[in-house]
């Protein structure tokens, strides 16, 4: 993937673009994704400690009443509130964020333009109030969706006093039809945070942007998506797993530390991908359906440049 170049971009494009971005340019990306996720982690981890704080599996395995003894003392019903705040908190006020900034840092690195940690702080944070404003919309509706199509099935189930089977029945054609749906809303709002950063759009223009661009191109996009997203997950819990070993063994303090560390590096390696794959999906989608690629060539002629091929 050459830097600067806009042209139609194929999947291999985009997987390779992803790394790229983020390995040539990783300094920038773990010190602004740093300064947000650190901070992030270790209080998310403090909320949940008495849930991860616990007796070891070595400990069990010496004293079996200790892990009975641990679920005794813990009052469990506050701790998983207390964390379930916590994480939706994040999923919805920091999240945003943390996507604003790597796409920031994809943009810039993508057009060869310059890349530094505390440029994609401030460009982020100017747009903090739009890109939050833009996460909760597609929260509702997605939400909505699935409510609208969910609902009336069990209107009509209880109106027709159906039990047993005939319940069953409507669950299992219900559940999957609202949630290809909600799948659907979900990725026609793909590159909505592309379209505030690049386009300084405002939260609801750009969510109808991203709409305009992907639903010319659904399925590639769908299917670049669900792609990128297995692969970040999966980048995640393997790094992940040698912090979760030793958590499980030793428990205690042991677990609250390594929990937080395993959280963070995990968190630094994996949220750039996505975030790098739809900004280039953005760019993909607008020199696809509306020739941006000529229209940079243009641009570049008229002022006298020599524009790159496309």
């Amino acid at each position: 993937m050459a830097v600067g170049v806009l042209r139609p971009l194929g999947l291999g494009d985009v997987l390779d673009g992803m790394f790229r971005l983020f390995l040539r340019h990783w300094r920038a990306y773990l010190l602004a994704l740093g300064a947000v996720l650190v901070p992030v982690t270790l209080l998310t981890t403090w909320l949940q400690q008495d849930l991860v704080v616990g007796a070891g599996l070595l400990e069990i395995l010496d004293d079996p009443l200790a892990a009975q003894e641990a679920a005794a003392a813990d009052p469990l019903v506050v701790d998983l509130v207390a964390g379930f705040g916590g994480q939706l908190a994040v999923n919805l006020l920091v999240s945003p964020l943390i996507a604003g900034i790597a796409t920031v840092l994809a943009v810039r690195g993508f057009l060869g333009e310059e890349v530094s940690a505390s440029g994609a702080l401030a460009t982020a944070g100017g747009r903090y109030l739009a890109l939050i404003a833009a996460n909760l919309v597609t929260v509702a509706a997605v939400g909505a969706t699935g409510l609208i199509i969910a609902l009336p099935i069990l209107l009509l189930v209880f109106a027709v006093g159906a039990e047993g089977l005939g319940i069953v029945v409507a669950v299992l054609l219900g559940l999957p039809v609202a949630g290809l749906a909600m799948l659907t809303v979900y990725v026609l709002l793909l590159v909505a945070v592309p379209a505030i950063i690049v386009e300084r759009a405002g939260p609801l223009a750009a969510l109808g942007r991203s709409i305009a661009l992907v639903r010319r191109r659904f399925w590639p996009v769908l299917g670049t998506w669900l792609l990128v997203w297995f692969i970040a997950a999966v980048i995640a819990n393997v790094f992940v797993w040698p912090f979760t070993l030793p958590a499980t063994l030793f428990g205690g303090t042991t677990a609250l530390v390594a929990t937080a560390l395993g959280g963070i590096v995990g968190g630094l390696l994996a949220a750039p991908l996505v975030p790098n794959a739809l900004a280039l999906v953005y760019y993909d989608l607008r020199v696809r359906t509306e020739a941006l690629d000529l229209e940079a060539m243009a641009a570049a002629l008229e002022h006298g440049e020599e524009a790159g091929p496309a």
